[in-house]
């Protein structure tokens, strides 16, 4: 699993990705949403691994925070794919690159995991 700086670097990236990606849609005064991108990207990167924080931040808090983080790893990235396709067949939403971009962000973080070797909580 890799570590935080890891995940908001691979963030960034799909933010940066998305941008240009989705340039049609950007195009213009749309800083608000270009920011909402960012945030969002940055976010669902690391939301996978929010057990895993509070854990971390707060050393006294029994295993089973562990066991919620790797239920939420399992929840979640079926929940995201799902979401993937639904919002690209099904339905036409008003911020479909934002949420397309998050979600993709949740893919990546499942990929980081499963690829890199733990080495610490940052790297």
């Amino acid at each position: 699993m890799a570590g935080l700086l890891i995940h908001l670097i691979a963030g960034g990236a799909v933010a940066i990705a998305g941008r240009y990606y989705y340039n049609d849609y950007f195009k213009g005064d749309k800083y608000r949403e270009r920011l909402y991108l960012a945030i969002v990207c940055i976010l669902f990167s690391v939301l996978p691994d929010a057990f895993l924080g509070v854990y971390y931040l707060f050393p006294g808090i029994t295993v089973e925070m562990m066991n919620l983080h790797v239920f939420l790893h399992m929840v979640i990235f079926p929940a995201s794919i799902i979401g993937l396709y639904l919002l690209k067949v099904k339905y036409d939403v008003k911020y479909e690159p934002i949420i397309v971009m998050g979600l993709w962000c949740i893919v990546l973080h499942m990929v980081l995991d499963f690829t890199f070797i733990e080495s610490g909580i940052l790297i």
